[in-house]
């Protein structure tokens, strides 16, 4: 494009590169070229079409267009859209520190339903990865509910840790006082269900 169009259009493919890119040095680079053409248009025109400064505009011009195709061929060569190895990694772990923050966010918005609303929390079965369920709660595990496999399946528990969490809940079913007692403390340990990291 720069070459065709003499150099008037040398500017564009450096706009698009910004586009694509969004980085400060680029749209930098896009306003160079475009400030250079619009300089050299604007001086050929306002000088004497007889004078040697038009030419010299005109030569300016065919010399930004070849620089500039030149600089396009640079930038849009093929493999440099590659990025570094360093430059991967570092958005890589962006992308998993988003994740993480937006799993936090799902798991205290979880916690708020439960706690402000748990025939609703029982209704989108949070807390329950061991039932069919279409709400996203971030992971959250209710340790009061759950089977054991998915106690250690979920939050990584040993067996043996697997065996002391349900080890109160199933030992009190002996009396209907007790049962009762264990299903309240049931709903009041909901509100603060533990998260599958």
């Amino acid at each position: 494009m720069p070459i065709w169009s003499v150099g008037l259009l040398s500017c564009v493919p450096f706009l698009a590169f910004a586009v694509i890119q969004r980085r400060k040095r680029d749209w930098a680079v896009f306003a160079a070229y475009l400030a250079v053409t619009v300089a050299l248009i604007t001086t050929a025109r306002l000088v004497n079409s007889n004078s040697v400064w038009v030419s010299v505009a005109g030569l300016l011009i065919i010399a930004l267009g070849i620089c500039a195709a030149i600089h396009a061929c640079i930038l849009f060569r093929p493999g440099r859209a590659q990025p570094s190895r360093a430059e991967a990694a570092w958005r890589r772990n962006q992308e998993v520190m988003q994740g993480a923050r937006n799993r936090i966010e799902r798991r205290n918005h979880a916690r708020h339903i439960v706690q402000a609303d748990p025939a609703l929390a029982r209704e989108l079965r949070i807390g329950r990865p061991d039932l069919p369920r279409e709400y996203d709660d971030g992971g959250l595990v209710d340790v009061n509910r759950v089977p054991g496999a998915v106690l250690a399946a979920q939050l990584g528990l040993t067996q043996q840790e697997v065996t002391n969490v349900i080890a109160p809940v199933t030992s009190s079913a002996g009396s209907p006082a007790q049962m009762t007692c264990a299903t309240k403390g049931r709903c009041r340990q909901v509100g603060s269900m533990s998260s599958a990291t």
